[in-house]
């Protein structure tokens, strides 16, 4: 097997999206690697020794790996006709903000895994204090420059940009739409958490959104990992089929423990 693909996503990404792998998983748990790209993540995850991965992607072309691994030609923003529940996890990294469906992406993964299986979606993090001021003066958000600086290149290319900027409650909704619940909130870096300017901007989002949020909330959005981290890494859980409220998620257990 190639050794060191290249990862298609920032830097750190699969670290944070591997360090929620749920625990105890056996290795001949079922894995979907959606989208796949050149299969980095896949090749990690065959290192740590699971061999029953699926690579699936739009574009299989860009895959690296051989016959040890299985693939799937699969569109998530369109609705995808395959067997129900038979994933033990998803990793959905690099992909969300990309689709022009994101409801229905997550409704997929959602119908794709079975009853206690994990969802691991990543996403850039437009809630910290770099993402905040970077809209504020510049008018768009990290990550999501090309449509605003690069518009001739994206248009030229026909390539799809980053074009769906997600908050965590808009994950957390389009998830419990479909049954998921949310487990851990993690992150691949912190930024600028000791700079000045970006304590500041925590200081006021925190002191104008008490009055908004509810503690539960509150304690989500002004962790660590949303309010420094530069891309969010979320996993979810399939705890039923039908809609469900938060009522029983704790939120001070979510937060990943690298961060706490």
């Amino acid at each position: 097997m190639q050794e060191n693909l290249w990862e298609m996503a920032a830097a750190g990404t699969h670290d944070a999206a591997l360090r929620l792998l749920p625990k105890g998983m056996p290795p001949t748990a079922r894995i979907g690697d959606m989208p796949c790209g050149a299969g980095a993540l896949t090749q990690r995850l065959i290192k740590l020794g699971y061999s029953n991965i699926v690579c699936a992607d739009i574009d299989l072309s860009q895959l690296r790996l051989g016959s040890e691994v299985k693939t799937l030609k699969i569109n998530l923003s369109a609705p995808v006709e395959s067997n129900h529940n038979e994933f033990d996890c998803i990793y959905c990294i690099e992909c969300i903000e990309h689709v022009e469906n994101p409801f229905q992406l997550m409704r997929n993964c959602a119908n794709l895994l079975k009853l206690g299986g994990s969802l691991i979606v990543s996403t850039p993090n437009i809630l910290s204090t770099t993402a905040r001021t970077k809209y504020l003066i510049g008018g768009y958000f990290p990550h999501f420059y090309e449509l605003a600086a690069r518009w001739e290149e994206v248009i030229a290319a026909k390539y799809q940009a980053h074009i769906n900027p997600l908050p965590l409650q808009a994950l957390m909704f389009m998830a419990w739409k479909n049954g998921l619940t949310l487990q851990t909130i993690d992150t691949n870096r912190l930024v600028h958490r000791q700079r000045l300017k970006d304590r500041l901007v925590a200081f006021v989002t925190k002191r104008f959104g008490n009055r908004l949020y509810s503690p539960e909330m509150a304690s989500l959005l002004y962790s660590e990992p949303v309010l420094f981290g530069d891309i969010l890494v979320v996993k979810f859980s399939k705890c039923q089929e039908s809609l469900d409220g938060y009522a029983a998620t704790k939120a001070g257990s979510i937060v990943g423990e690298t961060w706490k």
